[in-house]
């Protein structure tokens, strides 16, 4: 058990709460990604228990949250999408989300840039944890930046597009709805262009898979399907470090971030880090 310190600052364009310790050399890194609705503070349980083990958490606000409600997305994120479905369906929330989840990459790597040079950060073991959106940008990132080595999505989901087209499909079913969304097929197609580029799940039953940790509650029936999904899908003969890969369904609890989940994460990065 160590001393675990607590910073609020900015990293660039980047809001985060960094916990770390006295650790008598360097320690691993390892990026929080809060769900949709919350902030950075969101993860101060978890970096608790993380920073506890001596390893260095850094929760950071996504754009649109905390204290960067104002910024805008990079040019990177791509596309001049406005909102146009209407409220209630979600869509255009839905999609906003996935933006930020891609616009999470571009500012971990800023985040990675930043601390490649510190001396307290062993830049070779670097991990990424997150909570709902958190856990889709968990799923992303890792995939797309091979600095990230490990990953944890706590109640996240991989199949971006078939989230995406179940949505529509159900918004179709409002006759109200279903008008609208005849009249803009031509857009939802390039949403669902966009979508179906950066959706991680392509990749994930494909290429060699870094270590991976997926928890679900398993009363949260649409992250929990999606991991199943998943999980069965990966050929565990053609992934290297195939005992890397868990699935932790935690019974009786809902779409939450739990105490018993942080610990299970922090226990997790423990041991893949001290490898």
């Amino acid at each position: 058990m160590t001393d675990v310190f607590i910073q609020s600052t900015w990293i660039n364009n980047v809001s985060t709460l960094v916990f770390s310790g006295d650790f008598d050399e360097p320690a691993p890194l390892v990026f929080f990604v809060h769900g949709v609705a919350s902030d950075k503070r969101q993860g101060i349980p978890l970096g608790y228990e993380i920073a506890s083990k001596g390893i260095i958490f850094i929760s950071l606000d996504t754009i649109l949250r905390g204290e960067r409600t104002d910024q805008e997305f990079d040019p990177e994120v791509g596309g001049d999408f406005g909102s146009v479905y209407p409220e209630e369906t979600w869509l255009d929330a839905f999609f906003t989300m996935l933006r930020m989840v891609k616009q999470t990459a571009l500012d971990i790597n800023v985040l990675i840039d930043h601390y490649k040079e510190d001396p307290r950060v062993d830049v070779e073991k670097i991990g990424f944890s997150g909570y709902s959106m958190g856990g889709w940008a968990a799923f992303y990132s890792s995939l797309i930046n091979p600095k990230i080595k490990a990953a944890a999505a706590i109640a996240g989901m991989a199949d971006f597009e078939q989230s995406w087209e179940d949505l529509i499909l159900e918004c179709s079913t409002n006759p109200e709805w279903a008008e609208v969304l005849k009249q803009l097929e031509e857009e939802t197609a390039q949403r669902t262009a966009y979508v179906r580029e950066m959706n991680p799940i392509t990749y994930l039953v494909q290429e060699s898979l870094n270590p991976l940790l997926m928890i679900c509650g398993d009363l949260d029936q649409r992250p929990k399907k999606s991991c199943l999904d998943l999980y069965g899908k990966i050929d565990k003969r053609n992934h290297r470090k195939t005992d890397h890969l868990k699935l932790s369904i935690h019974n009786g609890i809902d779409h939450q971030l739990t105490l018993p989940m942080a610990e299970e994460t922090a226990a997790w990065f423990e041991g893949i880090f001290s490898k």
